[in-house]
This record gives structure tokens, C-alpha cells and sequence, in this order.
């Protein structure tokens, strides 16, 4: 039985649990996902008549500017100025900026802004004033592909996110581990160690984190990592501010742990503060990134916490576990078995937690799985988390094997002592346990670099609601393009929808069009042309707002425009509605 004591010690911890998980539930604030821009001023692809005096570009949520969140070119690539961006007074999911007096000719304007759950998005949009024939398009898509940004800048931070688990993990779990798991009155180990690396490598990836958010934002060369006034702008945001958060909560948590490090047999308080400062730290990747955004993030971010939290436990114990083992300590087996339930929990908790994460970021859509990069990656870290369990089981069957062997290596019984010169074999089953042990290890590290990828990947769910958009060209005899049309069916997904069709001549400039026709087919489930009744909108865009698309797949439009009564530009194209 539990002494009254321990009992005192297990109900302080999970108060203290639940004390920080209430309090990571307070401060989460719903967001939405990755920003959509819905509609722009003036219209992509218009021609306006006068200059306008302002550029508005409307967001699908609220999101963050820079100075250089909106630019402006004109035809010939040439920057032209325009006022700082901003907010609307209204919402802050309206970005506008003012603009001088420009000349007739067309314009590209680029834009860049911070979603809700810190990942940058952009894209880049024309339209003309007065008359122009110059095509800005090949223009529009250079701009726009010169905002991707830089690749050394992407792969540091990359790997600043990874590291940051890492350390969320051998941290949590180190200490967990050195003070719960481990018998007491052993020999000190390495294992004692990785509390440490776990601590310096999650305060210098949150750093590093900090510094290269601000150019992986902006589109901007590492050296802007190192200047302040961008270091400056990223605490300013909500990735910044949970960043803050979490090394407060590691500079509060290092006194504690200096406090017990040489025996780790920490007093009973002690494990108050230290629990409410551990799901304080497991809750900011949650907070900062996808469980704070879009649907049920009440029940989410705790969950994500839990979820980290579990990861901590088992892969930062599973690591201290392998030296314990390595190290030939004589309490591998005990340390072994008081390990394995443990892990088995937090492999449930991963589970649970894991299966509400799936859910609420990519549905149970086939095509939320194969067609987009957040549901690809799901499915790779699955299987990496499928071959963790096998050899998890494996370890587990060794630790529970009853062998009146020890998994010590420096102590091998059934086997006769070795003739002078000679080495005693190693214990099977502890040669079996290392493999195990190593084996698991490797597979949670590349868990880990997958769900970094996961963090900065748009979930399913907001990638498959984005519009389906399209540019075909219509062609003559000789094959020469004789006009451009631009088609957007938004969302692109079976049910109600609202569809934009624009003519444009080959230039991109607005081309009068008489009348326009569009019909949609199924053919893999034998559904004749239907046709989309359509309005005029303007001299060259026509559209539907109240069009329903009955069925997912793939849908064949086909659409004709019509210059005069025998002028006629037919092209068709595949929309993949989901």
C-alpha cells in the first residue's frame, strides 16, 4: 500500500496537472487557420477607369502586417511606392494601403502577411488602370515565387522547431524520469545528463526560434535574423508572445532543478511548481501554432498539451532509458519495469489525444489524406508511430519476460565463468533490449522531425476549403492564343459554391465578351452536362453565386465565350471538387 505520504504526493501532482491545464485553457484564444484572401480592391484582373486612392485586400481571418506586407510594381517590374500597410479601423482581417496617383498601365501587387497560427502566406494579384495592353502576368507569377523565400532561412527553422521537441521532450521527460521512474539511492548516471541537454537545447532552439521567425515571415536573408528591429516585431506577435512565455517558464523552472541534481529526490512541494511549470511548457507549441486555430479549440489546445506532454513522457524516458541500459547500470531491470507503465499510458494518452488531432485538422475525407501536404505527412508520422509501437511491444516483452536473467549486462547468471583471455558472452535479452531500446529511438526521432513538418504544413481541413482557381487559354486554328479565361469556383468542395469567370485577351487585359456559357459533367458517375446558369457582372466577368455541386470528384467544365454570335472561344478543364 501507498504510504499516506506518496498518496499527498500523487494527489498534489495531478491538482497541480490540472491547475496548469485550466490555466492553458484560459488563456487560449480561438484563431482561425492559414489566411485566405477572399477579395481585393481593386478586383484581380479589373481594369479601373481613374487611379485608385487605396489598395484593400480582405483575409479570411484577422492576420499580422510588416512594412512590406503589401508592394506594388508596375509593368515593367519597378517598385512604386505606397503607404505603410495597416489594419482596417474596422477588422483586422482587412490589410489596406494607400496609394499616389498612378499612370494608365497594369500592376502587380504582392502581399505577404502572418496567419493566425504564426505561418506566413502570400500571393500576388494585376489589375490595369486606363487602357493597357502589356501582360503581367509572367510578371505577377516571378514576384509571387520571389516570395517563397530563402531556402537556408526555411531549413534552419526547420530544424529550430524539431530541436525545440526534442528538448520539450528529454527535458519533461528527463526529469520525470531521474526523479520518479529511477530508484532511489543508485549510482548517479549519464542519464541525469539529458535533464540538462534538454534544457539548453529548448532554450536556444526558442531563441533561435524567435530570431528566424522574423525572416521565414518576411521572405528576408538570415542576416535580418540578427537585426532588432525584426526580433522586435516577431515579440510583438502571438508567436513571439507564447516564445516569451516558455523561457520565463524554463529561466523559473532552473532553480528547481539546480535545487535537486545531485540526488533527485526532490521534497514533496517540490513537484508542484515543477508539474504546473511542465504543462506550461508543453502547451506552447499548441498555443502558438494549430490547436489554437480553427474548430473546438477549447478542447483542443488541452488535449495538444496532453498530447506533448505524453510524447515527453515516453521518448524523453525511452532516451534516458537507453543509457540506463548502455551504461550496464544493475537497475536496468528494475528501472525497465518501473518505466513500462508508464510509457504504456502515454502511449494511450498519444493515441486519444492524437486521433481528436486527426479529426479536427483533416476530417475523415479520403482526399484530405492523399491531397494534401499536412494529410501525407499525417500518414508518414503514423507509420512511423505504427513501427514505435512494434518495437515498443518488443522492449515490453523483454521487461516482462520472467528470466532469472537481469538485463544488466555486467551480470550474466546460466552462463559458466570464462576461461582466462576470454570475454563472458553478453545476456541475449540484453542485447535484444539495446536493439529494442535503439530502434525506438530512431523511429521517435523522425516522429519528431515529421510533426515539425506538421507544424508548418496548412491543415487539411482550411487547405481542401481553398478555391479551386484556374487560367485556360483559348486557341485558334493555328494554334496562336486568342484569349485567356480565368476561372474560381469557391470552395471547391460538394455543395453550395459561387463561380467567377473573367475573359481577358492574351495581354491579361479585360476582353468584352457578348454572352458566356459553362457547363459542368461528371463522367465517372454518368452525369450528363449540367449546365451553370450564369449573370453578367461586368464587361468581361460573368458569375453564379447560388450554384450547387451535388457530388465530389471529378467534374469536367467546360466554358464558352462569346465575342459575337459566330466568334467563339471554347476550353474546358478538370475541377477536382471534394
Amino acid at each position: 500500500m501507498r504510504s499516506p505520504r506518496a498518496r499527498r504526493r500523487v494527489f498534489g501532482i495531478v491538482g497541480s496537472f490540472f491547475a496548469g491545464l485550466t490555466l492553458v485553457v484560459l488563456v487560449a484564444e480561438p484563431a482561425s487557420a492559414h489566411a485566405v484572401l477572399k477579395s481585393t480592391t481593386p478586383t484581380a484582373g479589373q481594369t479601373v477607369a481613374v487611379s485608385p486612392t487605396q489598395l484593400d485586400l480582405v483575409f479570411s481571418e484577422n492576420v499580422e502586417v510588416s512594412p512590406t506586407s503589401v508592394q506594388l510594381f508596375d509593368q515593367k517590374g519597378d517598385r512604386v511606392d505606397l503607404g505603410a500597410p495597416r489594419h482596417s479601423p474596422k477588422t483586422d482581417s482587412v490589410v489596406q494601403a494607400d496609394v499616389s496617383h498612378l499612370d494608365n498601365g497594369a500592376y502587380v501587387v504582392t502581399w505577404q502577411v502572418i496567419s493566425a497560427d504564426s505561418h506566413p502566406v502570400h500571393g500576388a494579384f494585376t489589375f490595369a488602370v486606363g487602357r493597357s495592353s502589356a501582360d503581367v502576368n509572367a510578371l505577377a507569377a516571378k514576384l509571387e515565387a520571389a516570395q517563397a523565400g530563402n531556402k537556408t532561412v526555411g531549413v534552419l527553422f526547420a530544424i529550430a522547431r524539431a530541436a525545440s521537441y526534442a528538448g520539450i521532450a528529454l527535458l519533461l521527460g528527463g526529469v520525470v524520469f531521474a526523479a520518479a521512474i529511477r530508484p532511489h539511492g543508485r549510482r548517479r548516471s549519464r542519464a541525469d545528463t539529458l535533464v540538462w541537454i534538454g534544457w539548453g537545447v529548448l532554450f536556444v532552439a526558442t531563441i533561435a526560434s524567435v530570431m528566424l521567425q522574423g525572416p521565414y515571415a518576411s521572405s528576408l536573408p538570415l542576416l535580418n535574423a540578427f537585426h532588432w528591429n525584426d526580433i522586435r516585431a516577431v515579440l510583438h506577435t502571438r508567436y513571439g508572445h507564447y516564445a516569451e512565455i516558455r523561457i520565463i517558464a524554463l529561466l523559473v523552472a532552473l532553480p528547481l532543478l539546480l535545487m535537486v541534481r545531485r540526488t533527485w529526490r526532490p521534497p514533496s512541494w517540490w513537484w508542484a511548481p515543477i508539474t504546473v511549470i511542465g504543462v506550461v511548457i508543453a502547451a506552447t507549441p499548441g498555443l502558438a501554432g494549430h490547436a489554437a486555430t480553427g474548430i473546438w479549440t477549447n478542447l483542443a489546445v488541452p488535449l495538444d498539451t496532453v498530447h506533448v506532454l505524453s510524447m515527453a513522457l515516453w521518448l524523453g524516458g525511452l532516451a534516458c532509458l537507453a543509457f540506463i541500459v548502455l551504461d550496464r547500470d544493475p537497475d536496468a531491470r528494475r528501472t525497465a519495469e518501473r518505466f513500462s507503465p508508464v510509457a504504456a499510458t502515454s502511449v494511450a494518452f498519444i493515441v486519444l489525444s492524437g486521433v481528436f488531432a486527426a479529426w479536427r485538422q483533416v476530417g475523415w475525407s479520403r482526399d484530405a489524406f492523399t491531397d494534401t501536404t499536412f494529410g501525407r505527412l499525417l500518414l508518414v508520422k503514423l507509420a512511423f508511430f505504427i513501427g514505435l509501437l512494434a518495437l515498443a511491444a518488443w522492449s515490453r516483452s523483454i521487461v516482462r519476460r520472467r528470466r532469472p536473467a537481469t538485463l544488466s549486462a555486467a551480470v550474466a547468471t546460466d552462463t559458466p565463468a570464462a576461461p582466462p583471455g576470454r570475454t563472458v558472452p553478453a545476456d541475449p535479452e540484453v542485447r535484444n533490449l539495446r536493439w529494442s531500446v535503439a530502434g525506438e529511438l530512431i523511429f521517435g526521432i523522425a516522429v519528431l522531425i515529421t510533426t515539425s513538418l506538421l507544424v508548418n504544413s496548412q491543415p487539411a481541413r482550411s487547405a481542401l476549403a481553398l478555391p479551386f482557381s484556374t487560367e485556360m487559354k483559348g486557341t485558334n486554328a493555328a494554334g496562336e492564343t486568342t484569349m485567356l479565361i480565368d476561372v474560381t469556383i469557391d470552395p471547391a468542395k460538394a455543395g453550395p459554391v459561387v463561380i467567377h469567370i473573367y475573359a481577358l485577351t492574351p495581354s491579361g487585359a479585360n476582353s468584352y465578351i457578348q454572352s458566356e456559357t459553362a457547363s459542368l459533367s461528371l463522367p465517372e458517375k454518368g452525369i450528363a452536362p449540367i449546365e451553370v446558369p450564369l449573370e453578367r457582372a461586368g464587361p468581361s466577368h460573368f458569375r453564379n453565386t447560388n450554384f450547387t455541386i451535388p457530388f465530389s470528384g471529378k467534374w469536367q467544365l467546360v466554358v464558352r465565350a462569346f465575342k459575337t454570335q459566330i466568334d467563339e472561344t471554347a476550353v474546358q478543364t478538370t475541377v477536382n471538387i471534394r
